[in-house]
């Protein structure tokens, strides 16, 4: 079932309406006040602040943000690990970085 969301208007409004500000919303969080802001405009996605921001409207968060933060991830973050020691290693020892390989 897809979901309605709010726009930014209607979630600064309702907020408002509650004497809740993003920068309260920030201060809770230690996160600035652009983040909260730009995850309210859907600039950026950060399920922590939706689901704060879903919680100071006291709505559900896929009432707020749709179906954005209920769909599950289909892979995690890539591991790094391995690359990031080549090219670390690479740039430490002077030389080029070398190409990564395909995997």
């Amino acid at each position: 079932m897809t979901h309605k969301k709010m726009t930014f208007a209607q979630i600064k409004q309702a907020l408002d309406e509650r004497e809740v500000t993003f920068t309260d919303i920030a201060s809770a969080l230690d996160k600035s006040i652009s983040h909260v802001t730009n995850v309210a405009k859907g600039i950026t996605t950060s399920k922590s602040v939706a689901l704060t921001i879903s919680l100071a409207l006291d709505k559900p968060h896929n009432e707020v943000f749709g179906d954005k933060y209920t769909k599950i991830q289909k892979r995690g973050p890539k591991d790094r690990s391995e690359r990031a020691e080549v090219v670390i290693n690479a740039l430490r020892a002077n030389k080029p970085v070398p190409a990564p390989s395909v995997s």
